[in-house]
């Protein structure tokens, strides 16, 4: 599958443990959601109503870092017409970060003709960071 060579890949490149992406068809009341790691690949679709909005509002159009998504009130790095922002709040769905076990999270925007979603980078180590800005443009959160 064509969607397990790409989460093999991007998680590769920050070398994630897991890797997830979740995304909707034009026209398309379902999500499709793919999770890879180094022993399993799982594919599968909900309603998109289960997981929406997949980030905060305030989210939708950037790219995300968030070193612990379980935190009580996370902290969230993104990247605006300003330059880095940090922001406090729940970065995902809920449903989706308790189905997924997420922790520390890199989510990049997917955006084409006929699909939209994203891609989340999970379990992410600290040492890992400084690679994000090859996704962001933004320094490294230390």
């Amino acid at each position: 599958l064509l969607a397990r060579e790409i989460l093999e890949h991007a998680a590769d490149i920050v070398n994630a443990p897991r890797a997830l992406m979740v995304w909707k068809k034009s026209g398309e009341s379902l999500h499709y959601l793919a999770l890879w790691s180094h022993d399993a690949f799982q594919w599968s679709y909900e309603s998109a109503s289960k997981f929406e909005p997949l980030v905060a509002t305030l989210l939708v159009a950037t790219n995300v870092l968030c070193p612990d998504a379980r935190a009580e009130a996370p902290t969230v790095l993104y990247l605006s017409s300003a330059g880095l922002q940090h922001w406090q709040g729940m970065p995902l769905h809920l449903a989706l970060r308790e189905r997924f076990a997420i922790g520390a999270v890199l989510s990049l925007g997917l955006q084409g003709d006929m699909v939209e979603g994203r891609l989340f980078l999970l379990a992410l180590q600290e040492n890992e960071w400084v690679k994000f800005d090859v996704f962001t443009g933004a320094a490294a959160y230390r």
